[in-house]
């Protein structure tokens, strides 16, 4: 549910619902990143700070989590954070496989759009399936008008 209405752009019962999800399944990071991005939504910034790093330590370095939790530090103000995790996604594409779209993210949270449209351009390329979410994902706000990503957009069959 928080996921939903975080997309939703609920932001109050996103924080309500994640707030319940996190006394059920504590180990959740998703759950945390969700909820973090909720709280960042309705101001309560140290709190969805908080939230993140609990996310960060219960996702391990995945890929997908490092890439929630830069997106929530770039927004957050804590760009040192960002751009070690986002440095760090780099590095690991340059060694094998990381997904190209949680480095987007945190270009996008960072206010980077060029650099997070280029990212998601590899994505797209990719064949990234969470690139699905991108009519839904609230931080896609910030580029949403710009002629790159409805290119993009279209290209997953969706119209904008």
């Amino acid at each position: 549910m928080v996921q939903a209405n975080y997309y939703s752009r609920r932001y109050d019962e996103a924080v309500r619902t994640g707030r319940i999800a996190i006394e059920l399944t504590p180990d959740s990071p998703y759950t945390c990143f969700y909820l973090a991005m909720s709280l960042a939504a309705v101001g309560l910034k140290d709190e969805a700070w908080g939230m993140a790093n609990i996310g960060r330590k219960l996702n391990n370095g995945l890929p997908l989590g490092e890439g929630y939790f830069g997106y929530i530090a770039g927004v957050l103000g804590h760009t040192l954070e960002a751009r070690t995790v986002v440095r760090e996604l780099e590095a690991r594409r340059e060694r094998g496989y990381c997904a190209a779209l949680p480095i987007a993210w945190i270009y996008l949270g960072l206010g980077e759009t060029a650099a997070s449209l280029e990212w998601l351009e590899t994505a797209l390329a990719e064949h990234d399936p969470f690139l699905g979410s991108a009519m839904v994902f609230p931080a896609y706000n910030a580029i949403r008008d710009q002629a790159r990503f409805i290119r993009l957009t279209r290209e997953l069959k969706f119209s904008t």
